[in-house]
């Protein structure tokens, strides 16, 4: 819900600044992104007339699933049309990576900039003691305990990780926005994006 919220809001700013605009949700199957017509793109189009319908569009979305952001990254690359301001908006937990898909997109001529998603439960999980984790994009079933030992090194790799993100992303050129979804997306469209040069 976040994201599409963080979406809607991009998009309303590019069409009433009479850009041109298409908004491609990365789902399975990726052919499906190479079609012009498709449920999983809204757009190309400009105008503010347009809003109420890409709102809409965002609403109806499906949920769900794994995403290969790798592929669905250079399938968009290659069929997404002329080079221009591509925004990704991801939690980036795709099994198969995404650097590669960023690079695709950035050698396409693209302006590439990534807002990375995590809910503050991720960030800082509010869990202890002996717990069962669901992923609830796969289904697997991780038990853990948690204890002061484990919140420690879970802080520590979710930096590290954040970091790794932030190198790579600096060596393709490629503006990173890691957000979390207790900040105001107004927040996220007006400040945090301003303040690396997406929105102006």
């Amino acid at each position: 819900m976040y994201a599409r919220r963080v979406a809607g809001a991009l998009g309303y700013v590019a069409l009433m600044s009479g850009d041109r605009l298409t908004v491609v949700s990365l789902q399975p199957p990726v052919s499906n992104l190479q079609s012009p017509v498709s449920s999983l793109q809204f757009g190309p189009t400009r105008g503010r007339g347009n809003a109420l319908r890409l709102f809409e569009w965002l609403e109806a979305l499906p949920a769900g699933g794994t995403t290969d952001l790798n592929g669905s990254l250079r399938a968009y690359a290659v069929a997404g049309g002329r080079a221009g301001l591509a925004v990704l908006i991801s939690d980036l937990f795709s099994p198969a990576g995404y650097a590669e898909g960023l690079t695709a997109l950035a050698a396409r001529g693209h302006e590439v900039a990534l807002i990375h998603v995590l809910a503050p439960e991720e960030a800082e999980p509010p869990l202890g003691g002996d717990v069962r984790l669901l992923d609830v994009e796969t289904g697997d079933v991780q038990e853990v305990t948690i204890d002061a030992g484990m919140r420690a090194l879970y802080r520590r790799r979710l930096a590290a990780w954040r970091e790794e993100i932030r190198v790579m992303c600096r060596a393709r050129d490629v503006r990173y926005v890691p957000v979390e979804t207790d900040m105001p997306f107004e927040r996220v469209v007006l400040y945090e994006l301003r303040r690396v040069g997406v929105v102006r």
